[in-house]
Protein backbone atom coordinates (compact mmCIF):
# COMPACT_ATOMS: atom_id res chain seq x y z
CA UNK A 1 0.00 0.00 0.00
CA UNK A 2 1.20 3.28 -0.94
CA UNK A 3 1.40 5.48 2.14
CA UNK A 4 3.28 8.96 0.42
CA UNK A 5 5.03 9.01 -3.22
CA UNK A 6 7.88 7.10 -1.52
CA UNK A 7 6.77 5.34 1.36
CA UNK A 8 5.18 1.72 1.30
CA UNK A 9 3.57 -0.12 3.63
CA UNK A 10 3.52 -3.71 2.74
CA UNK A 11 1.30 -6.04 5.29
CA UNK A 12 3.01 -9.66 5.62
CA UNK A 13 0.70 -12.11 6.55
CA UNK A 14 2.00 -15.00 8.65
CA UNK A 15 0.95 -17.86 11.04
CA UNK A 16 1.98 -19.12 14.36
CA UNK A 17 1.28 -21.84 16.10
CA UNK A 18 -1.41 -21.55 19.32
CA UNK A 19 -2.99 -23.45 21.99
CA UNK A 20 -3.41 -27.12 21.06
CA UNK A 21 -1.63 -27.21 17.77
CA UNK A 22 -4.34 -24.56 16.11
CA UNK A 23 -2.42 -21.78 14.27
CA UNK A 24 -3.24 -18.47 14.97
CA UNK A 25 -3.59 -15.86 11.85
CA UNK A 26 -0.74 -12.93 12.36
CA UNK A 27 0.91 -9.87 10.41
CA UNK A 28 3.39 -7.61 10.12
CA UNK A 29 4.52 -4.59 8.82
CA UNK A 30 7.60 -3.50 6.26
CA UNK A 31 7.97 -0.48 4.90
CA UNK A 32 9.24 0.57 1.54
CA UNK A 33 11.40 4.06 1.67
CA UNK A 34 11.38 4.67 -2.06
CA UNK A 35 14.59 7.39 -2.99
CA UNK A 36 15.40 7.91 -7.31
CA UNK A 37 18.14 5.31 -7.32
CA UNK A 38 17.64 3.15 -4.33
CA UNK A 39 14.87 1.72 -1.80
CA UNK A 40 15.62 1.25 2.26
CA UNK A 41 13.20 -1.09 3.95
CA UNK A 42 12.69 -0.87 7.08
CA UNK A 43 12.33 -4.30 8.93
CA UNK A 44 11.56 -7.63 6.44
CA UNK A 45 9.08 -9.94 8.03
CA UNK A 46 9.07 -13.90 8.85
CA UNK A 47 10.97 -16.04 6.84
CA UNK A 48 10.06 -16.19 3.09
CA UNK A 49 8.77 -12.63 3.36
CA UNK A 50 10.97 -12.01 0.72
CA UNK A 51 8.80 -13.04 -1.67
CA UNK A 52 6.15 -10.82 -1.06
CA UNK A 53 8.47 -7.83 -0.57
CA UNK A 54 10.48 -8.49 -3.92
CA UNK A 55 6.85 -9.21 -5.90
CA UNK A 56 5.30 -5.99 -4.42
CA UNK A 57 9.15 -4.10 -5.80
CA UNK A 58 8.65 -5.45 -8.95
CA UNK A 59 4.30 -4.45 -9.18
CA UNK A 60 5.33 -0.57 -8.68
CA UNK A 61 8.11 -0.10 -11.78
CA UNK A 62 11.17 -0.94 -9.15
CA UNK A 63 13.76 -4.06 -8.84
CA UNK A 64 14.65 -5.80 -5.76
CA UNK A 65 18.47 -5.18 -6.67
CA UNK A 66 17.69 -1.68 -5.48
CA UNK A 67 17.21 -2.13 -1.99
CA UNK A 68 20.23 -1.10 -0.42
CA UNK A 69 19.64 -1.20 2.98
CA UNK A 70 17.95 -3.26 5.43
CA UNK A 71 16.87 -1.15 9.20
CA UNK A 72 15.90 -3.28 11.55
CA UNK A 73 14.17 -2.19 14.47
CA UNK A 74 14.62 -4.94 16.52
CA UNK A 75 14.83 -8.91 16.68
CA UNK A 76 12.15 -10.47 16.63
CA UNK A 77 11.38 -13.09 14.29
CA UNK A 78 8.43 -11.45 12.88
CA UNK A 79 10.59 -8.29 11.45
CA UNK A 80 14.47 -10.53 11.12
CA UNK A 81 13.21 -13.61 9.37
CA UNK A 82 14.05 -12.46 6.07
CA UNK A 83 17.07 -10.26 6.48
CA UNK A 84 19.61 -12.90 5.13
CA UNK A 85 17.38 -14.02 2.19
CA UNK A 86 17.27 -10.53 1.31
CA UNK A 87 20.82 -9.44 1.80
CA UNK A 88 22.18 -12.73 -0.05
CA UNK A 89 19.55 -11.54 -3.52
CA UNK A 90 20.25 -8.42 -2.84
CA UNK A 91 23.95 -7.78 -1.83
CA UNK A 92 22.16 -4.72 0.74
CA UNK A 93 23.79 -3.27 4.15
CA UNK A 94 22.23 -4.27 7.08
CA UNK A 95 21.58 -2.14 9.64
CA UNK A 96 20.46 -2.95 13.12
CA UNK A 97 21.35 -2.31 16.79
CA UNK A 98 24.93 -4.71 17.33
CA UNK A 99 23.03 -6.53 20.42
CA UNK A 100 20.70 -8.01 17.37
CA UNK A 101 23.29 -8.60 14.93
CA UNK A 102 23.66 -12.73 16.52
CA UNK A 103 19.82 -13.32 16.23
CA UNK A 104 19.95 -11.19 13.02
CA UNK A 105 22.71 -13.80 11.56
CA UNK A 106 21.29 -16.53 13.12
CA UNK A 107 17.43 -16.39 13.48
CA UNK A 108 17.30 -19.94 14.78
CA UNK A 109 18.22 -18.55 18.07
Amino acid sequence: MQVTEHIHAIKIPFQVGGYAGIAVDRFVYAYLIYGVEQICLIDCGVAGSERVLFDYVRSTGRTPDEIAMIVQTHAHPDHIGASQAIKQATGCIVAAHPGDNPWIEDVDL
